[in-house]
């Protein structure tokens, strides 16, 4: 889950407009759950250090952030996503010590999600749309990361 900041996004709403305007948004949080399945391949270099490479795939699921925007009290844009499966994998090095310390790096791709779920927009606010309630299908973002781990093993 990666919440956003709404007081964030208002007040950059609000420099931009030079307070013309009582904007405030509130947001979801953008979900991945990456289901993935692997190899490890572990080299011991001592009896209390081993190197370790990791390489796994599998199924994302995803969902992009809601968001609401209202001005002066009234909604001007409401946005929804549905859940997406995105294909996914993972790549990552590591060291582990004494049997129970872990350190290491991951690069984690998962893949481009085509987003797909409804935007309301107020006709008061947008006058010249087509119509209040729009389909959205294919929003298209790439998800990848670079993750950097200390853990233990109970």
């Amino acid at each position: 889950m990666n919440p956003i900041d709404d007081v964030t996004i208002t007040d950059f709403f609000e420099d931009e407009l030079d307070d013309t305007v009582d904007i405030h948004f509130d947001n979801g949080s953008w979900f991945n759950m990456p289901i993935f399945s692997g190899l490890r391949y572990q080299y011991g270099i001592s009896e209390s250090m081993n190197l370790y490479a990791i390489a796994q795939g599998g199924v994302n699921l995803t969902r992009q952030a809601s968001r609401k925007a209202t001005v002066k009290g009234i909604v001007a844009e409401e946005t929804k996503f549905k859940l997406s499966p995105d294909f996914g994998y993972e790549v990552g090095i590591g060291v582990e010590l004494l049997k129970s310390y872990n350190i290491g790096v991951r690069y984690i791709n998962l893949g481009t999600p085509s987003y797909e779920g409804t935007r309301k927009l107020n006709e008061s606010y947008f006058p010249l749309i087509p119509k209040r309630e729009m389909y959205i299908s294919g929003d298209s973002r790439p998800v990848s990361m670079i993750v950097l781990f200390v853990g233990y093993t109970l």
